[in-house]
């Protein structure tokens, strides 16, 4: 059981992206065809928007609009926080609790080479809390065992 710290480790690496002049029905249908969330507006490899489900919900169902006009540039989350593979799990976690936000897109040199969800950054806490949990029991075993040694050298 390796040891997960970094979100390079449990990114997803196939990320849907788009450009912004695209309609907002395509990614909605792109959404729907993957079974995603999310798709990354991007320019030239690099993130300059967010669509969601929420985004559709708030800016143009409940806005009444028409997403065979609407353009992802109209509805997009401009400038998302992106974060690069190196960054800690911790770190990522922090940041999504203190800006409430569920994803980041993942930059090397400012292009999209991933993507990261709080689902995603959960199971990396989990495997380590896992793999923290199996050192733990390893050092006590092998504490143990040397305190039986020791016991056996003084009798």
């Amino acid at each position: 059981m390796a040891e997960i710290r970094y979100i390079r480790d449990i990114m997803k690496k196939d990320v849907v992206s788009m450009p912004p002049d695209k309609l907002a029905m395509d990614a909605a249908k792109k959404m729907s065809e993957k079974k995603i969330s999310c798709v990354v507006v991007t320019v030239k490899g690099k993130p300059k928007g967010l669509i969601t489900e929420r985004d559709f919900i708030r800016r143009v169902i409940a806005a009444k609009k028409d997403p065979e006009k609407l353009k992802l540039k109209d509805i997009m989350t401009k400038d998302p926080i992106v974060l690069e593979p190196d960054t800690t799990i911790v770190h990522a976690a922090r940041v999504m609790k203190k800006r409430n936000i569920r994803r980041f897109p993942v930059v090397n040199k400012g292009v999209l080479v991933g993507i990261i969800t709080e689902t995603d950054i959960l199971d990396g806490m989990i495997e380590t809390i896992k793999h923290l949990n199996w050192k733990l029991v390893n050092t006590r075993m092998a504490m143990e065992e040397f305190m039986n040694q020791i016991d056996s050298l003084l009798m």
